[in-house]
């Protein structure tokens, strides 16, 4: 597991101490939430093996095959994107909340360990020293990481169990939080301020390929930020062909990412720039 990876696994375990513990749960409670972050993850456990944007999930979700979130959907989305499921579940993006209860007697169980406590203060520490390129560049002690992991094992377990038998109201839940919309502007978590893949990720033509799509949208699309963004998404993953998506996961990374960092950093620099990385 290389660097980055490996950061962003101890984001989503120290997130999650930081809401089990009783010491830390402040800072939890204090922590910015995006609901953006639940729709690309459920967007992607929904639409598996062929994924869509959370924008056209949006559009479809009414008119897909009922659940939406079964017990695999629901394991799964706990796999790959557990804080935002977390999140939903606790009532963050919606107006009921039918499991915090049953996740706070999870929570009850171990919200005392010095251990990791220590172990989370440390490592937050380290990386505010280091800086907002943490992520891609910062680096925690493969013992603390173990440490940390082995110390969550048993939490991430009984979460893992508790959510996946009440998946029924899982799905309910994610219908009511599609039910308010799609993408909302100014919801990007902190980690979309930090390119997630290399800038010659892909090859030349697929970059110019998608930064003159993206170009277009803008530029048809001009003074209307909303409908502007949702085209832009819609349309760069109507962009990546299955042997471009086989391509970008054979190297470790999602589209996702690819989206994110077009979105972020691509679409700010000039043709030039990107025919010359």
């Amino acid at each position: 597991m290389d660097d980055c990876h490996q950061n962003q696994e101890i984001a989503e375990l120290l997130a999650l101490w930081e809401w089990c513990s009783a010491k830390l749960h402040t800072k939890w409670s204090r922590r910015r939430k995006s609901r953006n972050s639940f729709l690309l993850a459920l967007a992607y456990v929904v639409s598996q093996p062929n994924p869509i944007s959370p924008f056209e999930l949006v559009k479809v979700y009414q008119r897909l095959p009922r659940p939406l979130l079964d017990r695999k959907r629901v394991a799964t989305f706990w796999n790959v994107q557990p804080i935002p499921l977390l999140e939903a579940c606790l009532g963050t993006f919606s107006a009921e909340a039918p499991l915090k209860s049953g996740l706070n007697d999870v929570r009850s169980r171990f919200l005392a360990n010095s251990a990791l406590d220590k172990i989370a203060k440390t490592m937050r520490a380290r990386e505010k020293r280091f800086g907002p390129d943490w992520p891609t560049d910062g680096h925690h002690p493969e013992q603390e990481f173990v440490s940390l992991r082995k110390e969550t094992t048993a939490l991430r377990s009984a979460l893992r169990s508790y959510l996946v038998k009440n998946h029924r109201a899982i799905d309910k839940l994610a219908l009511e939080i599609l039910s308010h919309g799609g993408w909302q502007l100014g919801e990007l978590p902190a980690s979309c301020r930090v390119r997630r893949t290399p800038p010659n990720l892909l090859n030349e033509v697929t970059r110019l390929k998608l930064w003159d799509a993206a170009h277009d949208i803008l530029e048809r699309y001009a003074g209307d930020r909303d409908a502007a963004l949702e085209k832009l998404c819609s349309t760069l993953y109507r962009n990546i062909t299955p042997s471009i998506r086989s391509s970008i996961e054979s190297q470790g990374y999602s589209v996702d990412h690819i989206i994110d960092d077009i979105l972020n950093f691509d679409l700010s620099v000039s043709r030039g720039e990107i025919i010359n990385r």
